[in-house]
């Protein structure tokens, strides 16, 4: 029986309490690069998987703003549920996201090589900081990283 997915969570840092307990740090749904094209340095995504039983493969997939092709594929997960009142949660590391241009991404949640969830990635542009007599010029931030 196939599972369902409890959460798909889009994050910067993913840990563990002493007991076990998952910790989700800096959840996201954006991106602001300081300029186009950059490249997103490191973020995760945690899924939750439950009320299934046998074996499964899991993939994530982040898709280009028209959805056109695939600009980073994560590896591909093999995981076991016993019963469908076990779960099991995937953490997966994607590195090196190379953003193109601005627009809306999908990040693309696949079971078995069918997708299952998909959610929107937003990218943008930083807005210059406006100078003037008395106001140097800022120098942009950089996108947000590990």
């Amino acid at each position: 029986m196939r599972p369902y997915l409890q959460f798909s969570v889009l994050c910067d840092d993913i840990g563990r309490t002493g007991d076990g307990k998952l910790i989700v740090h800096g959840v996201f749904e954006s991106i602001v690069a300081a300029n186009l094209p950059a490249t997103h340095r490191s973020c995760y995504v945690c899924n939750r998987w439950a009320g299934g039983s046998g074996s499964f493969r899991e993939k994530i997939r982040i898709m280009t703003p028209e959805g056109d092709r695939s600009i980073l594929d994560g590896p591909v997960t093999e995981f076991s549920l016993e019963s469908r009142g076990a779960c099991h949660t995937v953490i997966c590391r994607l590195g090196g996201l190379p953003l193109e241009r601005a627009g809306v991404y999908t990040v693309q949640v696949l079971l078995d090589d069918v997708v299952v969830c998909e959610y929107a990635l937003a990218v943008r542009e930083q807005e210059a900081q406006p100078t003037g007599p008395g106001r140097p010029a800022r120098k942009p931030k950089a996108p947000v990283q590990n």
